[in-house]
């Protein structure tokens, strides 16, 4: 019912480094939620619910600047959320993907057994327009 997507943490102690995109919900339904360390504190993005039963693919995009963190669901801006600063990489070493790894697996968010299609990082925050690009390019 719930499980780690993409962790970049420096520890298990606090969540005010790296980020923690995940999922939580039933066979129904998966809301998808990002949270960010901003050194001194950890901001939650609730992001929106995908329908399982669809059984259809879902692109989930997330973008992180200094200012906003924002999740996408096949190019459609589902929820963003205020950061007083953008991540911190303190101590950051290792990037964790399909479960929550060494530095997010408390609260049960362990490994994922969704299928993952492609994986693609970028050193900015790309804009809702090179999102959609992507997206159309894809379907």
């Amino acid at each position: 019912d719930r499980a780690g997507i993409l962790v970049v943490g420096d520890d298990a102690d606090d969540r005010n480094q790296g980020f923690r995109l995940f999922r939580e919900g039933d066979a129904t339904s998966q809301r998808i939620k990002l949270n960010v360390g901003t050194e001194t504190a950890d901001v939650w993005n609730d992001g929106g619910v995908i329908d399982v039963t669809a059984g259809e693919w879902v692109q989930i995009a997330v973008t992180v600047s200094l200012t906003k963190s924002k999740i996408y669901f096949n190019g459609v801006e589902m929820l963003s959320s205020d950061l007083p600063a953008g991540i911190d990489w303190t101590g950051c070493s290792t990037m964790t993907i399909g479960a929550g790894g060494e530095t997010f697996s408390y609260w049960n968010h362990l490994s994922d057994s969704s299928f993952l299609d492609e994986l693609r990082m970028f050193n900015k925050a790309l804009t809702l327009e090179e999102i959609q690009t992507i997206y159309d390019a894809e379907k």
